[in-house]
């Protein structure tokens, strides 16, 4: 079992490249990683998990989501809160985060995953595929560009939908997954509002 350390975008295409099933990418803590979309490859026969995950500590906020609506208050995620998270961005039109066909054995923890892509609305920021299963998504913050927490009534978005999941054995549990409702650049559809969308989930578990 290899652990790598990444404060880069390019470190972090090596490790997802070279990395077999056991192994932990470990994600500089507050480091930004841009790229046009990280695809996680299936990596052939294994069942240990490949990790990704941050270096320091996941703030301890996100174990209260996704429910975290109490006596009328709600704790919303600022860019301050997360400020010691790694952020996973992507800068086309394309998730930060795919899964490629027959991937599975993945997890991803601790990340924040947007978008740094101005005047245009993508699909989804993290998107499965074709035959997967045991992906597992878990204490991240997954948001448009423009979702800091901080700003109401933001009208038009950047991304339609947070996540589109299908396969088995998937398991999304306490992320914040915020800003996700509008409209589209140029107010040309309305977004679906869907922060997770499936057509087929086999013994799996979103929260």
């Amino acid at each position: 079992m290899t652990t790598y350390n990444v404060s880069t975008s390019g470190e972090l295409q090596t490790a997802i490249t070279a990395c077999t099933y056991g192994d932990t990418i470990l994600l500089l803590a507050a480091g930004v990683f841009e790229n046009t979309g990280l695809v996680l490859p299936n990596k052939g026969a294994g069942s240990d998990y490949i990790t990704l995950t941050t270096q320091g500590t996941i703030p301890s906020f996100l174990n209260s989501y996704p429910n975290d609506y109490v006596n009328g208050t709600y704790t919303r995620v600022t860019t301050a809160m997360a400020a010691v998270m790694p952020k996973v961005l992507t800068t086309a039109d394309q998730p930060v985060i795919a899964f490629a066909n027959d991937a599975h054995h993945w997890k991803v923890l601790g990340l924040e995953l947007s978008n740094n892509t101005p005047d245009q609305t993508i699909q989804q920021l993290v998107g499965t595929n074709l035959r997967n299963h045991h992906l597992w998504i878990e204490n991240c913050w997954v948001h448009p560009q423009e979702e800091n927490g901080t700003d109401n009534n933001i009208i038009e978005r950047s991304v339609n939908q947070a996540i589109i999941a299908n396969g088995d054995s998937i398991t999304i549990i306490k992320n914040a997954i915020t800003g996700f409702t509008g409209y589209s650049y140029g107010f040309t559809f309305r977004l679906e509002a869907s922060c997770i969308l499936s057509s087929y989930l086999a013994d799996s578990l979103i929260e």
